[in-house]
């Protein structure tokens, strides 16, 4: 059953990267929303494909502790990047800008995800891999959270103030 579950994570991932690739050909590249797409689209595939991996007790726990990392770091990302592509196609300028601002500091968290701080290590139990928790999880967690409110939050506000086909977008997510 583990190889048909890989076959399917396999199958999107690839259909991930094809959706990646597509965003940006044709001068997608030149486009910001198109950029993050496919840097979501990316990271999306790559959290899918890890997961597997870090959930795989016939490999060993080092190898399912760098899993581990890039099922944190690539999570995160994707949170991040959803947040940026929503607030974008909402208008939310705001909002935007201080987000903007802290750019920096929240991709330095998506990569500090990838380090003890946040996963400390990794135990066998009931037949799948057990996170150990780092001393910064809750930071994280806190950070990981409050993205998905304003993500949230942005939703709402498109869809109180967006107007025709800006709306329909929003509403479509």
């Amino acid at each position: 059953m583990r190889s048909v579950y890989l076959l399917v994570d396999i199958l999107i991932a690839i259909g991930l990267l094809s959706l990646a690739a597509v965003s940006l050909t044709r001068g997608g590249h030149k486009n910001l929303v198109n950029k993050i797409f496919a840097g979501f689209s990316f990271l999306t595939a790559l959290w899918i494909l890890s997961n597997n991996i870090s959930n795989d007790v016939r490999l060993s726990s080092t190898i399912a502790l760098y899993a581990d990392y890039v099922v944190f770091a690539s999570s995160f990302g994707v949170m991040l990047l959803l947040m940026q592509f929503i607030l974008i196609l909402t208008n939310a300028n705001k909002l935007g800008a201080f987000i903007k601002k802290m750019l920096i500091p929240l991709w330095v968290l998506c990569f500090a995800s990838a380090t003890p701080l946040v996963v400390a290590g990794v135990t066998i139990q009931d037949n799948v891999y057990a996170v150990i928790f780092g001393p910064l999880t809750w930071l994280y967690a806190l950070v990981l959270f409050a993205m998905a409110g304003i993500t949230l939050y942005a939703l709402y506000h498109g869809l109180r103030h967006l107007k025709g086909i800006a709306r329909r977008r929003v509403r479509s997510i």
